[in-house]
């Protein structure tokens, strides 16, 4: 009995078994057809797509065909015109350099004449400025000479042109010196004072004064300028810088700023 047990267990398990492999079989069966659908589907979904594509690059394609044929064309017409533009060009250029060959001695001829016409009025203009700060010199050198008293000090002597250079130092020049035993008065003297020469004058000549002449340091040292005109800026820097103004009127001679001198 336990061996016919065994025996139709073995049977059951048999049958069992055939019939799991039957319907792993019919699965596996329905599932490859499943997908084979699929796969089917795909295919004509991505056949239809890269038709598509290529429908629209031959389009594409087609449009830049004709675009470049037209840049092709258009490029052969800039050649063209270029081609005859250098022709044109070169001809110029050959016209020009005969034209200036031609000209040429004209022109030399033409600037030396103009070179020469310019050192003649230069050397002029240069005579008449020259002429007209000696004139101013001179003429406020004489009017010193009899006027020195100023702003209530009495000079002694006065002095004209004195110049002196130091090695290292520079040198300078001053136009007119009215000296006693405790004080100077440096006096700058122009046809027409601009303010950049009167800050020159202040802030470098009058500051180097006492390193050029050393023998006048322990005097008292103001500064002033003199002119026969001034523009209306000279004046309010030389009031700035302390300076007393000197201009002719007429025939006379009127200072100004004697209250704001500074001291050197």
């Amino acid at each position: 009995m336990e061996k016919i047990k065994k025996r139709k267990s073995r049977y059951t398990f048999r049958r069992m078994w055939n019939a799991i492999e039957k319907a792993v079989a019919k699965a596996t069966a329905e599932s490859q057809v499943e997908i084979n659908v699929e796969i089917a589907k795909m295919r004509q979904e991505t056949d239809s797509h890269i038709a598509q594509l290529r429908e629209e690059a031959a389009v594409e394609i087609a449009k830049m065909r004709e675009e470049t044929a037209k840049i092709r064309e258009e490029t052969a017409k800039i050649r063209e015109e270029t081609a005859k533009i250098r022709e044109e060009t070169a001809k110029m250029h050959e016209e020009t350099e005969q034209k200036i060959a031609q000209s040429k001695f004209f022109v030399d001829e033409m600037f030396e004449k103009r070179d020469a016409e310019m050192k003649t009025l230069k050397t002029m203009v240069f005579g008449i400025g020259e002429n007209i700060g000696q004139a101013a010199e001179e003429y406020f050198f004489s009017y010193f000479r009899e006027h020195l008293e100023v702003d209530g000090i009495t000079y002694k002597s006065i002095e004209r042109n004195r110049y002196r250079e130091i090695n290292g130092l520079g040198g300078g020049e001053y136009d007119i010196i009215l000296i006693n035993d405790e004080n100077l008065l440096v006096i700058e003297v122009k046809y027409k004072f601009h303010p950049k020469d009167v800050l020159k004058f202040s802030e470098k000549k009058l500051e180097t004064f006492k390193k050029l002449f050393p023998e006048y340091k322990d005097r008292s040292l103001r500064g002033a300028i003199a002119s026969f005109t001034y523009p209306e800026t000279s004046i309010n820097v030389a009031n700035r810088c302390g300076l007393i103004v000197f201009q002719r009127v007429g025939r006379d001679v009127k200072i100004k700023n004697t209250s704001n001198t500074k001291i050197f």
